[in-house]
Formats: C-alpha cells, sequence, structure tokens
C-alpha cells in the first residue's frame, strides 16, 4: 500500500543477528501514521519510525514536525492550539523543538548519516537503490518494567552508535522517549572543490 520512496532498514541485534525492515518516507502525515501503526509494535520499529521522521523533517519541514509529533513520546508534547507546528493541537515541546531546529534542519546531513551508503565524502547523499539503516540492542538493555527500551542507531559519520530510548504507549506503540543523541553532529560533509581558476 505505501509505494513512495520503500526503504528497507536491517535491525542488528546483538552483533550477529540481522534482518531487513522495509520503511517509507511518507507524502503525508496519514500515511506515516498507518505505516508507523505497523512497523512501531517493536522497539526496533518504534526507533526506526523515528529516524524515518528525520530524515522527512530534514527534507520537508512541515511533514517533518507533524511525523516527529506523532512519533514523540506524549510526555514529550504540550497542549498547544497556537504552535507554528503541531498535530491534532498537540506540540512538541519548545526545548525539543528548538532541539531539532539546530541538529537536524540545520544540519540535515545529521538526518541522512543514519542511511547506510551515505558518507562525508558522498555529502550524505542517500543512494538511489536500497536505503538501509543499522539498528540494534545489547543484551544487557532490556526493557524496563514502565516499558522504556533503549536501542542503537548507526551513524555514517561517527565511529559509534547512537542510543534512542523507545517508550510502549498506551496503544502498544513505541514511540522516541529520549533521542538527543541522535541530534548529535557527525562528520561534516566533504565539497568538491573545482578549481578552474
Amino acid at each position: 500500500v505505501f509505494e513512495k520512496s520503500t526503504y528497507q532498514l536491517s535491525f542488528v541485534m546483538g552483533i550477529s543477528e540481522e534482518q531487513p525492515f522495509p520503511i517509507v518516507l511518507p507524502s503525508s502525515v496519514e500515511e506515516f501514521q498507518a505505516w508507523r501503526n505497523e512497523v512501531a509494535v517493536t522497539p526496533f520499529g518504534g526507533a526506526a519510525a523515528f529516524v524515518a521522521a528525520l530524515i522527512t523533517l530534514s527534507e520537508n519541514e512541515e511533514l517533518g514536525w507533524q511525523c516527529i509529533i506523532a512519533q514523540t513520546d506524549n510526555a514529550l508534547l504540550q497542549k498547544s492550539a497556537s504552535a507554528k507546528h503541531q498535530l491534532k493541537g498537540w506540540s512538541l515541546r519548545n526545548i525539543e523543538a528548538q532541539r531539532l531546529k539546530e541538529r537536524i534542519i540545520w544540519k540535515p546531513h545529521v538526518a541522512r548519516s543514519y542511511v547506510q551508503g551515505t558518507s562525508p565524502e558522498n555529502q550524505y547523499t542517500m543512494p538511489s537503490g536500497e536505503k538501509v539503516v543499522l539498528v540494534y540492542t545489547q543484551d544487557v538493555d532490556k526493557e524496563s518494567d514502565d516499558g522504556v527500551q533503549k536501542v542503537f542507531v548507526r551513524s555514517t559519520g561517527a565511529d559509534s552508535a547512537r542510543p534512542i530510548k523507545v517508550k510502549k504507549n498506551n496503544r502498544g506503540l513505541y514511540k522516541a522517549h529520549e533521542w538527543s543523541s541522535l541530534g548529535l553532529d557527525c562528520r561534516k560533509p566533504i565539497e568538491a572543490v573545482d578549481d578552474d581558476l
């Protein structure tokens, strides 16, 4: 049903098991929510959906904010009918919105760095074919009693994976609960210089 921008995520569980996971970059928030409702039933799917929302934010700010709000734990949202970016009267808390603005909107290569095949050398250009994001968990990171689980996402512009915590909501969906590390900068894109002097 989701034909546009089909991507593949591979989840690396431990260090040996890996399975492909298809995601989409949506053309509407309704499309995002329908896909999210299918995949965010596991911590891996919840993390995958948030990464997809970050990439969407880096490419389409208006739609991206709606996807981010839809995939964020309710504890990080606020009721705000007057907010510029909102979804059903809910918006991201101001500090979280400012953090994403500075770290993702102003530096879109950070979100794209989570797609395998990107690199500083190609300015984090996503491959035209299959796109893969590597997400994994460590054996010591078990789901807490309140439904919080930590998983890790690899960045092609950093030496270590970035953690994200997702939390299961009342409908059984895992949403982003703490993601500050996903906004950390990575190696700068290397711009090709054409010296025609």
